[in-house]
C-alpha cells in the first residue's frame, strides 16, 4: 500500500477546478477578486504579473481561504450580478464563517454540495415583492352601504 494514492484525488480536484475557470471572463474576475488580497502583502504583488509559470506567492491564511472558495466557484457564475454579488458575499464573510464554508467545500465526501449551497447563499437575491393589479380607469370604488332611513334611531345619536 503507497501513502500518495489518498492524495490523488484532491490533486485531481484542483486541477480540475483550474480547468474549469480557463475562459477570458472567468480569469478576468478571479484577477479582480485576486487584487486587493495579493496587495495586502508585504511587498505588495501586482496582479498583472500572475501568469502560468510565475513565482508562488505565500498568502495569508483568510485571504488563501477566500481565493480557494472564488476558484471554486467561478466556473458556475455566470452573469456579471452573480459574481458582484458572490465577490462581496465573499469579502464581507466573518473569520469564523470562512472557515466553515471552506471545511465544507473542500474536506469531506460532500464538495460540490457545500460549493452549490455557498453559491446559493452568496449570490441569492431576495424577489420583489409582488405587486397589485392596477384598477382601471374610471372603476367605481365600493362604497359603504346606506344607512337605511326606515332603521331605527339610537337614542343620543345625531339628535341636535
Amino acid at each position: 500500500m503507497k501513502v500518495w494514492h489518498a492524495t490523488v484525488p484532491y490533486l485531481a480536484l484542483g486541477a480540475r477546478l483550474l480547468a474549469s475557470v480557463s475562459s477570458p471572463v472567468s480569469i478576468a474576475w478571479l484577477r479582480e477578486v485576486a487584487r486587493p488580497y495579493l496587495q495586502r502583502l508585504d511587498p505588495p504583488y501586482d496582479v498583472d504579473r500572475l501568469r502560468p509559470r510565475a513565482e508562488g506567492v505565500t498568502l495569508l491564511r483568510e485571504d488563501g481561504m477566500r481565493l480557494a472558495l472564488a476558484f471554486g466557484a467561478a466556473h458556475y457564475l455566470v452573469k456579471p450580478r452573480q459574481r458582484q454579488r458572490f465577490r462581496e458575499g465573499l469579502a464581507e464573510l466573518p473569520a469564523e464563517a470562512l472557515l466553515y464554508w471552506f471545511t465544507l467545500c473542500f474536506y469531506g465526501n460532500r464538495l460540490s454540495a457545500g460549493r452549490a449551497a455557498l453559491r446559493a447563499l452568496l449570490t441569492y437575491e431576495e424577489p420583489p415583492p409582488p405587486r397589485r393589479p392596477a384598477r382601471r380607469k374610471g372603476a367605481s370604488r365600493p362604497c359603504r352601504p346606506a344607512a337605511d332611513p326606515a332603521a331605527p334611531a339610537l337614542p343620543g345619536v345625531g339628535d341636535p
